[in-house]
């Protein structure tokens, strides 16, 4: 796996447009494919093909553990950096010591080791102000494929803008439906005028009038959450009919909704999906002026592997 970092200013009507030609956005910065002498090449020989492990491990706890292979049993995460074999990193992203060590008057996930660190300083006031982490490898994940995305999630109070969010991100497009734009889902916390410190869950359609947006609770800023958005199947749960899937919100372990989308029958048939699926952590504002900081530990990326 890799993550590649990118940075958006994009108006409305931009991001609105994204269909993010997802092709084209898994491509920026460091490309699609292999480019020669990648640590996660697979080894060569008829019948190697490389892949993570199911799931069930990390991808990422910044502590040594995390990107485990099949093909020969290693970690490619490293202890207190952004491992190059996991990471494309830029200045604002650090590895730091978990600032909050505690989680609901518990010993934090991460507490006593190292997090992900990002802040967004991003400086033009538009919708679509964001800093964008995305796991790419495997390249492509089928919608019906994901299984379970999650991390520990942290918003931190020393960020200086008033309307801030962080948040775990599904993103497709479907080309079917009019210019073929962008269908997401995502969980995470956001700051605003309206609910002030709250815990979210969406599914949107750019293409149609479908929005899916529910306030899952108050929250803190300074708080350590277990943020996790699954796509189940009929292969989870035998009482969803074969040709959908439904999303399942969770904090901190509970189940809080589900929503099974207008859209699942086209977004579970890989023939009627566009660009990506991606996964990504996201972390944006709605100021010229200010910084948004987000902590992340022990981010999962589950995934039904069809190659293996």
């Amino acid at each position: 796996m890799a993550i590649k970092t990118i940075r958006g200013n994009l108006t409305r009507r931009e991001v609105l447009k994204l269909g993010l030609a997802g092709t084209a956005l898994s491509c920026l910065n460091s490309g699609c494919g292999d480019s020669g002498g990648n640590p996660y090449k697979p080894p060569p020989g008829p019948g190697k093909v490389f892949k993570l492990s199911d799931g069930r491990t990390l991808y990422d706890d910044f502590d040594g553990n995390g990107g485990l292979q099949t093909y020969d049993g290693a970690n490619l995460a490293e202890a207190g950096i952004l491992s190059r074999n996991l990471w494309v990193a830029y200045p604002e992203d650090e590895i730091v010591s978990n600032p909050v060590p505690v989680l609901g008057g518990a010993p934090a996930a991460g507490a006593g080791g190292y997090v992900l660190k990002i802040t967004n300083t991003l400086d033009v006031n538009t919708f679509g102000n964001f800093v964008f982490l995305m796991l790419d490898n495997p390249t492509i994940i089928e919608f019906a494929d994901y299984k379970t995305f999650s991390a520990d999630m942290l918003l931190s109070s020393a960020s200086t803008v008033e309307a801030m969010s962080t948040k775990l991100d599904y993103h497709t497009t479907i080309p079917e439906q009019f210019e073929g734009r962008s269908w997401a889902a995502n969980i995470g916390i956001r700051k605003n005028s309206i609910w002030g410190v709250h815990l979210f869950a969406a599914a949107y359609n750019v293409n149609t009038d479908y929005r899916y947006k529910v306030n899952l609770g108050p929250a803190l800023l300074d708080q350590w959450y277990n943020l996790r958005l699954d796509v189940a199947t009929t292969k989870d749960d035998a009482s969803i009919p074969v040709n959908l899937l439904r999303l399942d919100f969770y904090v901190n372990g509970v189940l809080i909704v589900s929503e099974i989308p207008i859209d699942a029958e086209i977004l579970i048939d890989p023939a009627r999906t566009g660009g990506g699926p991606n996964r990504s952590l996201i972390v944006s504002k709605e100021a010229e002026v200010g910084n948004v900081i987000a902590y992340f530990d022990n981010i999962k990326g589950v995934y039904q592997d069809r190659v293996g």
